[in-house]
Formats: C-alpha cells, sequence, structure tokens
C-alpha cells in the first residue's frame, strides 16, 4: 500500500514541508515506476532506498517507522522498528495490533486509509512528549519476541499439555 503512504506523505507535506520520506525496499519494476510517477505528480519527495543489507543503519536515519499494509504475516519490521527505538505508525491489521498496542510504542490506523495515517503522522511529529515515550517503549516491548522468550514459551505450552494428556 506504497500509493496510500504517498497520499499521506502529500498531506503531511502540505503541512510540515520539514518533513522527508523514505521507502525502504523493492518490488516489481513496473509497480515501483508506477508509484514512483505517482509521487511525482503529487509533488511529493521521496528517497527510494531499494533492499539493504544493513537495516540498522537506514533506521538511524529515521524519525518514524510506518508500516502501511491492509494484510501481512508476523511484519518484522514493526519488531525492527521497535527494537531500533523507532516511535511507529502502522496499519490497524493482524498481528501488528497484537504486538504492537495502539499508544503503547506507536499509533495504528485503519488500513487503506491515507487520512488516518497522516493525521497520526503529524499526531506524532508534534507532540515531543509522545514520540519520546513510543522511541523509550519500544525497545522493551521487543524483548517479548524474543527467540529465547519464544522458545520458553512453547516448552512450557508443550510441557502443559503432556501433563494433561498423562505423557509425563
Amino acid at each position: 500500500r506504497i500509493g496510500d503512504f504517498i497520499k499521506a506523505a502529500k498531506i503531511v507535506s502540505d503541512v510540515r514541508r520539514d518533513v522527508k520520506f523514505s521507502v525502504i525496499g523493492s518490488g516489481e519494476k513496473d509497480r515501483e515506476t508506477a508509484l514512483r510517477n505517482q509521487a511525482t505528480a503529487l509533488g511529493v519527495d521521496i528517497n527510494w532506498v531499494g533492499e539493504v543489507v544493513n537495516i540498522e543503519d537506514v533506521l538511524s536515519q529515521l524519525g518514524i517507522g510506518v508500516l502501511c499494509s491492509s494484510e501481512e504475516g508476523m511484519p518484522n519490521v514493526i519488531l525492527e522498528y521497535m527494537a531500533s527505538g523507532l516511535p511507529i505508525v502502522s496499519s490497524k491489521i493482524p498481528p501488528v495490533e497484537e504486538i504492537l498496542p495502539h499508544g503503547k510504542a506507536g499509533l495504528l490506523v485503519p488500513p487503506k486509509s491515507p487520512s488516518h495515517l497522516a493525521s497520526a503522522l503529524l499526531k506524532t511529529l508534534d507532540n515531543k512528549i509522545l514520540k519520546k515515550k513510543f522511541s523509550l517503549a519500544g525497545p522493551e516491548r521487543v524483548k517479548r519476541f524474543s527467540i529465547d522468550r519464544t522458545v520458553k514459551a512453547f516448552e512450557y505450552l508443550y510441557s502443559e499439555l503432556a501433563k494433561h494428556r498423562n505423557l509425563f
């Protein structure tokens, strides 16, 4: 839903000329060309980063992490944003709403809604206290999703299931 991000960027840039926008990753060449043309037509200046090897280097240059999607599996980018201490604005979709409760380390907006996305971006940009709260909460929150913690949770689950089935 990069098209929605571009529309939201237009709304934000009409209010805040100081904000810069980046798109990280790449997709089909034709689709990417169409998105670049859309941004140009709307007068939105976007830095098209493309694929990156070391995401930490790129994330350290951002002010807010955005996920603008209508469906996802487990979005690693949300975990990467949280680990990097970035405040987050994301579409409210499963499982994002499970790993990023609204107002904890970021804001959730309805999917396919550039106006809501823009509003949440502006709210985060304009509220230094909120931005700081989200930045501090992310690294703490992401610890809940570590490999060690996940393995321990599965071990406990299997142990409890085995007890109830009289396997031990």
